[in-house]
């Protein structure tokens, strides 16, 4: 009981200190319900000096388990100067079409407010930045309603008849990916004033957070933990295109990255942590899902855990 009404109290003091009209608040949660429910999938990675291609060929490979859209092609983003071998050698991990799309131009861009220190490297933050503000809108993207991204340390252990699509068949879905309750991120420095150029964001706009459970989840563990909860969305996420378009969560996305750039920068916002808040922000709880997609295991690469008996189809190394 004591819980319950901790979360009401919560959820209270969250909406009054917005001070929105109700009609702001009718506005924004009926937005997503106006989406064309439409399904055209598409695979999306995301390749830089950070990328492990041995490790992200076995993902690749796991893709056989997508049993959904055998026909939805694997788009290659890639800043990094592929050999033709290392192409070649990636093409071949899968049989499904692909396409290496050159995103260098985006990587060697900053926001015109930002000025970079010579020599850094940023692949980082501008991968987020890209996978954040900019590849919704980006030509290659064009034909595909539904994106399934994965990285390096994707790993899709058994079949399901729905991937690359929601991974439950739930159509009406605009956004999936892992969340465990109670999870968030650790390293503090990492949300830095993320919470607050949020806040600031809405509170200009004069919006309410329309995903209520998970905006509690935020309040909590940033009043509890100095910290935000996070999404698995780097290891998966499947996303509704048009939802991410929507002028409201397009223009969200620009502030964090392109006005907020500073911080952004210094601080590496993560895609994982921008994510949650913008579904808690501009989501439906019922159009949102943080279940797990049955199969899936993420690599761990920081303790040396990349399960090479369930995450690859051979020991020998590919690239």
């Amino acid at each position: 009981m004591d819980d319950m009404r901790s979360n009401i109290v919560l959820i209270i003091i969250t909406l009054i200190s917005f001070a929105l009209a109700e009609e702001d608040v009718k506005r924004l949660g009926s937005t997503n319900r106006k989406l064309a429910i439409q399904n055209n999938p598409a695979i999306i990675t995301v390749v830089d000096s950070e990328t492990d291609l041995t490790e992200l060929c076995y993902a690749f490979q796991t893709l056989t388990n997508a049993k959904g859209y055998p026909d939805a092609p694997i788009l290659i983003f890639t800043s990094a100067n592929l050999l033709d071998g290392q192409i070649r050698a990636l093409d071949q991990c899968s049989q499904r079409r692909k396409e290496f799309i050159d995103i260098s131009e985006y990587y060697t861009t900053f926001p015109d407010n930002y000025e970079k220190e010579e020599g850094a490297n940023y692949d980082f933050q501008q991968r987020q930045r890209f996978l954040v503000t900019f590849v919704f809108d980006h030509p290659s993207v064009e034909p595909y309603d539904i994106l399934m991204r994965v990285s390096h340390s994707t790993c899709l252990t058994i079949p399901n008849i729905n991937l690359p699509l929601f991974s439950d068949g739930n159509t009406d879905i605009d956004y999936q990916s892992q969340f465990v309750p109670g999870t968030y991120e650790i390293a503090r420095k990492y949300t830095a004033g993320l919470y607050e150029a949020s806040f600031q964001f809405v509170s200009q706009e004069h919006i309410a957070p329309s995903n209520i459970q998970e905006w509690t989840d935020i309040v909590k563990i940033k009043d509890g933990y100095n910290t935000l909860p996070l999404f698995n969305a780097d290891g998966l996420e499947i996303i509704r295109k048009a939802y991410m378009q929507q002028d409201i969560v397009r223009n969200y996305h620009q502030y964090i990255t392109e006005e907020h750039s500073s911080s952004f920068y210094y601080h590496k916002w993560s895609v994982n942590n921008i994510r949650y808040l913008s579904t808690a922000l501009f989501g439906e709880e019922d159009r949102v899902s943080n279940k797990h997609a049955p199969g899936f295991v993420e690599k761990n690469f920081f303790n040396g855990n990349l399960h090479p008996k369930i995450c690859r189809s051979s020991e020998d190394s590919i690239l």
